[in-house]
């Protein structure tokens, strides 16, 4: 009877612990609630802004790979990428504009200069072509990964073949096989199956003329 009493005791002891524990904590939380509760928002948002600031630099960085203005481009020869040229049109649903330049070509400087440059048609070609650049006299040398294209049949002079060493080399063997043109400056319009849809050179370099250039390549490539 004793050890009951003193174990119902113990267990009123218990009881009146917890509750006063479960009072405590609770004045405790209601009176610094007020402090915590802003700095825990302000903890979350600090994570959910840096999650979103990720995610936007993540979009404009992939952006900006398929949004290289076509000025930038004719700044710097870099070597043709048919492949991601290729990803890039079928992605956007856009058509390929080829331009087939050189350092040394002096009707490209006075296309460049008297047609492209005009901002409707810079603006035009940025909006609605993937572009490159392709200079045929461009010397640096390939890489040394670059074996499988460097069997590619170009027909020179005598309908021979010849041996790509440079990026000049690759680019106009391109021009040469794909197209049978040698001389630049000169523009292809392409679609997805890497089809010719129209060209045009240095005698289309009119302004007007070579804004209808590129819409007829719009047209053609919606059309298809």
């Amino acid at each position: 009877m004793q050890e009951n009493e003193e174990s119902l005791t113990e267990s009123i002891h218990l009881v009146g612990k917890s509750y006063l524990g479960l009072v405590l904590s609770t004045r405790i939380m209601r009176r610094y609630s007020a402090m915590f509760l802003p700095l825990a928002i302000l903890f979350f948002a600090s994570c959910s802004g840096n999650s979103e600031d990720s995610s936007n630099e993540d979009r404009s960085e992939s952006l900006n790979e398929t949004t290289l203005s076509f000025q930038d481009e004719l700044k710097k020869s870099v070597l043709f990428d048919e492949e991601k040229l290729l990803k890039q049109s079928l992605q956007s649903g856009k058509p390929m504009l080829l331009y087939f330049t050189g350092y040394s070509c002096v009707n490209c400087r006075r296309i460049e200069d008297m047609t492209l440059s005009d901002p409707d048609i810079m603006d035009y070609i940025d909006r609605h072509f993937i572009t490159a650049a392709l200079y045929v006299d461009d010397r640096t040398k390939l890489p040394s990964n670059f074996k499988a294209h460097k069997k590619l049949k170009a027909a020179n002079g005598n309908n021979g073949t010849m041996v790509l060493e440079t990026y000049g080399d690759y680019h106009y063997s391109i021009e040469r096989s794909k197209f049978e043109r040698s001389s630049q400056p000169y523009f292809v319009i392409l679609n997805g199956d890497q089809e010719l849809l129209i060209d045009a050179d240095y005698r289309d370099s009119d302004i007007e003329d070579f804004k209808k250039f590129l819409k007829r390549g719009v047209i053609y490539y919606n059309s298809n």
